[in-house]
């Protein structure tokens, strides 16, 4: 009789899921692809957003990720922060106590950044992995679709992160291809890796041909550069690779001045269906889009800018600088004066030189399908953030079995 009980509730457990994935599956296709779809974010992934991993993943867990992607999510928010020996992991809090199965353990309770990447692989969360690193959701980005890419929060006052995360994308251009956006509540630390992310290089015609022929192997073809799953260099073409022992790991210890020159973006890494990376001359891959994040209350923090919608004069300050860069754009906190007429035309106005964004407290702030259209067609905006709760279309519901 125990057992039969616990063999129902074991079907019963996969039968909700299986429920949960249908919903958002039917939920994707029913919003349109042409304009709404590649402006939804969803916030951590696909999420329970009371820490329950019965019937969704658990946040900025790689399965969040992968199954809205999967199912046709084009964005996924994710937040970063770096281990004691400097591995970019994705994590929300200053620590795990909250997301890990034992919350009581002293690893649970270590500052992230106190953190070994030892330690973090014997952290298993509530649903029995550990937190996932940075480029592991990366390459599962890059191998689902083109249109499956992050948008990444660094939080006030990671520089380190930040710092890490430029050289990623600097070293590896095609790692760029998976991520949408940058964006933080600090506008010196979202300056400061805007300045790193646009360092001067070398002109690509002297690196092609300085390199190419090092490069490339006895057949003519470039040689491969392999790595295991935690993105190790297993073999390398040059002695300065070499002294790389990790990528996307790392990163913090590389010297930018002695690496950059092969970091020219035109020379993209590429992966076949082996797993294995290639290095050939392909076109310029943009950096991701830069944003800065602002509030509609009294600050919490002293890095946070408040803003409304009513006066968004201060933004073109806080974007650009005196050398006349500027950072793309702003991610506002959501306003219901914002779903006015009013509202709509000062975002509209503000769209005309920076790109928009809008996130919101869950519970508190509408979360729903008439709101993302309103924002997006009416306000231009080209992000909103989503929890994906079941009331975001009242006529897309979770079919039942019972």
């Amino acid at each position: 009789m125990i057992r039969n009980d616990s063999e129902a509730k074991h079907a019963r457990g996969i039968q909700l899921r299986f429920e949960e994935l249908e919903w958002l599956r039917r939920l994707c296709l029913s919003i349109p692809k042409d304009d709404l779809l590649p402006c939804l974010v969803a916030h951590r992934g696909f999420h329970n957003i009371k820490d329950r991993n019965d019937k969704r993943p658990l946040e900025n867990s790689l399965s969040a990720f992968e199954t809205a992607w999967t199912s046709g999510i084009h964005l996924c928010e994710c937040d970063i922060a770096v281990t004691k020996d400097e591995k970019l992991v994705l994590a929300h809090d200053d620590n795990f106590s909250r997301l890990a199965l034992d919350s009581e353990s002293r690893n649970s309770t270590k500052l992230v950044g106190d953190l070994t990447f030892r330690e973090l692989m014997s952290l298993p969360l509530k649903s029995g992995i550990r937190p996932p690193l940075l480029i592991d959701v990366l390459r599962s980005a890059l191998a689902i679709s083109d249109e499956s890419k992050l948008v990444i929060e660094i939080k006030p006052g990671n520089e380190i992160a930040a710092s890490s995360l430029a050289r990623l994308l600097i070293r590896y251009p095609d790692l760029r291809k998976a991520v949408a956006m940058i964006m933080s509540f600090d506008a010196v630390t979202m300056h400061r890796l805007q300045a790193e992310l646009n360092i001067d290089r070398p002109d690509i015609n002297n690196y092609r041909t300085n390199n190419m022929a090092k490069n490339t192997s006895k057949s003519g073809l470039p040689r491969l550069t392999s790595f295991d799953h935690f993105g190790t260099m297993r073999a390398s073409f040059s002695s300065q690779h070499r002294a790389l022992s990790s990528i996307g790991l790392n990163l913090s210890q590389m010297n930018l001045d002695q690496h950059q020159h092969h970091s020219i973006p035109q020379e993209e890494e590429s992966h076949n269906n082996q797993g294995l990376f290639t290095v050939a001359p392909t076109r310029y891959v943009p950096m991701p889009k830069l944003m800065l994040l602002t509030v509609s209350g009294p600050p919490k923090r002293p890095c946070e800018l408040q803003v409304g919608v009513q006066d968004l004069s201060p933004i073109e300050n806080w974007l650009r600088t005196a050398d006349g860069s500027s950072l793309d754009g702003v991610y506002l906190q959501f306003q219901n004066s914002m779903m006015t007429p009013e509202g709509a035309a000062s975002l509209q106005q503000l769209s005309e030189r920076f790109l928009i964004g809008v996130w919101g407290f869950s519970g508190k702030d509408p979360d729903d399908y008439e709101t993302l259209k309103w924002l997006v067609r009416q306000g231009n905006c080209s992000y909103v953030n989503t929890d994906l709760p079941h009331c975001f279309r009242n006529d897309i519901l979770v079919q039942t079995t019972d």
